[in-house]
């Protein structure tokens, strides 16, 4: 996502928030009382913003993990385009975030967006938790080409050529 990309969404996000609190406002609703879909709308302004302890909070009052915005990501593809740090991503996924949630008519999966925005931790730490390093979109795109399209990190590219190939060939690779 451009830079203008993000801050549109932002503003976007930010708009529905603060439609949402004047709702809840009018309606006398307290913190905990927010309805589902309205704690979900929350909990990607949170994740775009990296308010962890926020992320934690509306999950906790029963904001769903895996809601679609207008285009149909996750919030953890928002937070993965965001630049969200391990910690909110963590709790996402131990809440139940699919790490293999696809969205658009590419099928972009989590791991893709994570391979072009995240660090090689949170790459790592999707694929330990059951992130398909085999998927590929109906063009034939996967995670690996999104790295290296994308990424500024050669720590992610190696973090999904490694589980691909034995140690040997990887100690070739890079000699």
């Amino acid at each position: 996502m451009r830079v203008r990309q993000v801050i549109d969404l932002r503003i976007k996000m930010a708009l529905k928030v603060v439609s949402t609190l004047l709702v809840v406002t009018s309606l006398g609703a307290f913190a905990d009382e927010v309805p589902k879909d309205s704690a979900s709308d929350l909990l990607f302004d949170a994740v775009v913003t990296g308010h962890c302890i926020r992320v934690q909070e509306l999950v906790n009052q029963g904001a769903f993990v895996d809601a679609r915005d207008s285009i149909g990501a996750t919030p953890l593809m928002r937070a993965l385009e965001a630049g969200t740090d391990l910690t909110c991503v963590r709790e996402l996924i131990e809440k139940g975030a699919n790490p293999n949630a696809t969205h658009g008519d590419q099928k972009i999966s989590v791991l893709m967006v994570a391979a072009s925005y995240s660090s090689a931790d949170i790459v790592a730490f999707l694929l330990e938790s059951g992130a398909n390093i085999q998927f590929s979109t109906p063009d034939g795109w996967t995670a690996l080409m999104s790295a290296a399209r994308n990424s500024s990190e050669p720590e992610v590219i190696d973090t999904l050529i490694l589980p691909r190939f034995p140690g040997h060939l990887v100690k070739r690779i890079h000699s």
